[in-house]
């Protein structure tokens, strides 16, 4: 909600019956920036992984203040 309300438009694959890699790579063929994946094991840790589509390096970021965390990481001059 905190990054649309940002003007960032959110694609939630809520698909199932479908791997995760499945759907990471949807993500790419249609050009999502940035990727951030809640899972279970992460949520326990308070944290959320983020990808830049244009990188191969994931970071986890605490779940407290990832949407800010993500507008930066999508910011024009973040890369």
């Amino acid at each position: 909600e905190a990054l649309t309300r940002a003007g960032h438009e959110v694609l939630y694959d809520d698909r199932t019956g479908l791997s995760a890699g499945v759907k990471f790579n949807d993500a790419d063929l249609i050009g999502c920036p940035l990727r951030l994946t809640f899972s279970q094991r992460n949520l326990k840790q308070s944290r959320v992984e983020a990808k830049l589509r244009t990188s191969d390096a994931r970071e986890m970021i605490p779940i407290d203040g990832a949407a800010n965390d993500a507008r930066q990481m999508l910011a024009p001059d973040a890369s």
